[in-house]
């Protein structure tokens, strides 16, 4: 299900009985460049650079805390092929764009 939300709107309530919850972001440890260009830390190895995404936070739920911190980080990556790996994956996750 993909339901659109509203900044400052009320967020989502999980309760996990088991595995793990992570939450990738782009809003924290970020930094203008001398070109006045913002940078943020999640490195896109195809280009070495800070992954050109849409989303801006990225939470999964996974068996493990590992497996869920590494689903996140590469949704962020993937940026708009994250819903359909997420998807064939079998991670419930929430991504809140830009």
């Amino acid at each position: 299900m993909r339901v659109a939300e509203r900044e400052g709107g009320a967020g989502q309530l999980i309760t996990l009985h088991g595995g793990g919850l992570t939450t990738s972001t782009t809003t924290v440890r970020r930094w203008t460049a001398a070109d006045g260009v913002t940078l943020h830390h999640i490195v896109d190895p195809r280009t070495g650079l800070p992954a050109d995404t849409p989303w801006r936070t990225v939470s999964v739920v996974a068996a493990t805390c590992e497996e869920a911190n590494g689903a996140s980080t590469a949704a962020i990556v993937l940026g708009d092929a994250a819903v359909d790996w997420l998807v064939a994956a079998g991670l419930p996750a929430r991504l809140v764009g830009r």
